[in-house]
């Protein structure tokens, strides 16, 4: 059977709300009371102009709220630090725990320029010397407290 190729007149407003309030279809089509039965919602999930719509609404979305100017960096950073609460929360430490490593290299409290390697430069043998002289330093160390 063929998917219906139609354009209904509430396409934009139906995936307007599956996009912007995050409902699956079925809700989104109750809400809007458009008196659509499972069958038919399950036809139009498949439907190509539907499906066009659906696109479009995402990417109004998201140039609204891309372009939204309360949406600045300190509500990001708010917005990151919610997520890795609301994944704490629901027993997602691994994923909280990334959330708020991420959050802590936005900030600058962690990251590449925190971490400095010492022995970078140095060639096998210098490498070599210098833990011969840390193993030497440490030696005396501990004889001088017995």
């Amino acid at each position: 059977m063929a998917v219906r190729r139609t354009d209904e007149p509430y396409f934009p407003r139906l995936a307007d709300k599956i996009v912007r309030e995050g409902m699956d279809i079925y809700s989104a089509a109750e809400d809007l009371e458009l008196g659509l039965k499972k069958d038919e919602i399950d036809k139009l999930q498949r439907n190509p102009v539907f499906k066009t719509h659906l696109g479009l609404s995402q990417i109004r979305w998201y140039r609204e709220i891309g372009t939204d100017p309360k949406r600045d960096k300190e509500y990001l950073e708010g917005f990151m630090l919610d997520m890795a609460e609301k994944l704490a929360a629901g027993n997602s430490y691994k994923e909280a725990s990334e959330a708020a490593l991420k959050y802590a290299k936005l900030k600058g409290y962690v990251g590449d320029d925190t971490t400095t390697n010492a022995f970078a430069n140095l060639s096998p043998s210098e490498k070599l010397q210098v833990l011969e002289a840390l193993k030497k330093e440490k030696k005396q160390a501990a004889e001088s407290v017995n």
